[in-house]
């Protein structure tokens, strides 16, 4: 009974921040509805340099002052040497611009024209709305994308 009050309370918190920042799937969909042509490539399959500094941008969630993000029990994450393998290759980093600010995130490349990320990563009223860009690097390491990089050209949530 505790548990299925404490859902009920979390459901009526979320609709109640939504419904104060006026946000709602119409007001944000962006009228993508009849989207036929894929997302191309800028580059062919061919290693490119980060255009940003990528040192120098943090993710959105320390940008926030968010402390959700941690590794509970014991650090096991290592380094991928053999990123060309499945499932590895299809992580791409992003980086977003808001207004301005760029962040970093991550991505997963569902389809060849599709990257699925976290809804921050592409829309964020407290940076003004939609990300303007988001360029998305296959491949990457500390020094560039081994791949190529993608810029998007519609953004669905």
């Amino acid at each position: 009974m505790k548990r299925f009050l404490l859902v009920i309370l979390i459901l009526l918190l979320i609709s109640y921040v939504l419904k104060e920042e006026n946000v709602s799937a119409s007001s944000i969909n962006n009228n993508h509805t009849n989207i036929t042509e894929p997302t191309k490539p800028i580059k062919d399959a061919t290693p490119v340099d980060y255009e940003i500094p990528q040192e120098n941008l943090r993710p959105i969630e320390e940008a926030t002052g968010s402390e959700i993000e941690r590794i509970l029990a014991k650090d096991s994450r290592m380094l991928v040497k053999n990123y060309t393998s499945y499932p590895y290759k299809t992580i791409v980093l992003l980086n977003m611009i808001f207004t301005n600010i760029t962040y970093i995130g991550t991505g997963t490349v569902i389809a060849p024209d599709t990257i699925l990320t976290a809804a921050h990563n592409v829309y964020d009223s407290r940076f003004g709305g939609w990300a303007t860009e988001i360029t998305a690097y296959a491949g990457a390491t500390a020094n560039k994308a081994t791949f190529c990089k993608f810029l998007s050209q519609n953004k669905l949530i």
